[in-house]
């Protein structure tokens, strides 16, 4: 049950349109707390969002609900009153009966709101996958250095992964799924404990420094939903490369996305928990973050947990892999070192000069 749904949903005999769905469900203490969103075809109708909670042992439940509408604008959560000059032609339910019945994999779903609209659907578990759907291309280090320099001017985007792990935020990896909530609690929490050393305060009202606190809780080491790339290549493959073990013997893996065509597979959206699926790409103000800048960084933001699966089905040419065997690490760092890709310029501070005579002398 605990996870994130996704579907679509139709007419049952009342009013209402053929609708998106997207549920997500966490896991609280003896409980599941649950987003439902419904995103109609059309734009005569605003989204609806509701959030609510039931036992686990629940395999079918029916629960009465309130409903949000969502703006049509910011995509988020709002007052009917705010908005219904938008839709002269509809009205907006206030609450609504909902039944879910799971079957391992696959949600049956059924509303029928105050105003009359009833709407049944099926959603599919969009159930982490252990390997990457993406076929790699197997290749050298030198056959990488040759395919990267074809598109070197082009618009693309880099992240290197010690293993050839799938695409996946470390919100998600960690199986958490409703944004919301981490936006309520962790990020207010997180606030008020690190305002107190950092040098600069972040004022979450304001939209820029809201982004670079996240970036700055991501590029320290707690779990959120943006993900990192890189404009450069050579730095996606320093972090492929740096933490390979010894004794491993697999593949590192290094992801290529041409991110002008994100537009093409996801709305792009300036909010981090909007009520639709999106991978969107944003760019942060480097506040109290010096490694954003010697890392050329890039990063999205989603709020889909398998974002492989969320672009192949919109697109086949956006995302590629590249798997470069890990016994070439020797001659990938020296020729990083040369360029001066090293952890002392990656990580600015004593941690990253330590680490880069340790690379050098160990």
């Amino acid at each position: 049950m605990r996870g994130q749904w996704l579907g679509s949903c139709h007419p049952d005999g009342g009013n209402g349109f053929p609708s998106e769905l997207m549920i997500n469900i966490d896991k609280v203490d003896k409980h599941f707390s649950v987003a439902a969103y419904v995103n109609p075809s059309t734009t005569d109708a605003p989204g609806s969002v509701s959030y609510f909670t039931f036992p686990e042992g629940r395999e079918r439940l029916k629960v009465n609900v309130n409903l949000f509408p969502i703006h049509p604008y910011t995509k988020l959560p709002t007052e009917w009153s705010v908005i219904k000059n938008h839709f002269p032609s509809t009205t907006h339910a206030d609450e609504a009966t909902i039944e879910l019945h799971f079957k391992k994999d696959l949600l049956e779903f059924k509303v029928e709101a105050d105003n009359g609209v009833k709407l049944i659907g099926k959603a599919e578990s969009s159930v982490l996958p252990g390997s990457s759907h993406i076929a790699p291309n197997q290749i050298s280090w030198q056959e990488f250095k040759r395919r990267v320099a074809s598109v070197i001017d082009e618009d693309f985007i880099f992240r290197g992964q010690r293993e050839p792990w799938p695409l996946r935020t470390s919100f998600h990896r960690l199986e958490r799924f409703l944004i919301n909530s981490f936006i309520k609690q962790d990020v207010q929490q997180l606030h008020r404990h690190l305002s107190a050393i950092t040098e600069h305060y972040f004022d979450l009202n304001v939209p820029e420094q809201n982004g670079a606190f996240l970036n700055l809780l991501q590029h320290h080491g707690y779990p959120t939903p943006l993900l990192d790339w890189t404009i450069s290549p050579y730095v996606a493959a320093f972090f492929a490369f740096k933490d390979v073990p010894a004794d491993y013997s697999g593949d590192v893996r290094i992801y290529m996305l041409e991110q002008s065509k994100l537009t093409e597979v996801s709305e792009q959206s300036s909010f981090l928990d909007p009520a639709f699926p999106h991978i969107s790409r944003w760019e942060f103000v480097a506040l109290d973050n010096p490694r954003a800048v010697p890392q050329q960084a890039m990063t999205t933001v989603s709020n889909v947990a398998d974002i492989e699966k969320f672009i192949l089905n919109k697109s086949k040419n956006i995302l590629w892999a590249f798997d470069i065997p890990s016994r070439e690490r020797n001659e990938v760092m020296k020729e990083l070192r040369q360029m001066g890709i090293t952890a002392a310029s990656m990580f600015p501070g004593i941690d990253g000069v330590c680490a880069h005579f340790k690379e050098q002398n160990f």
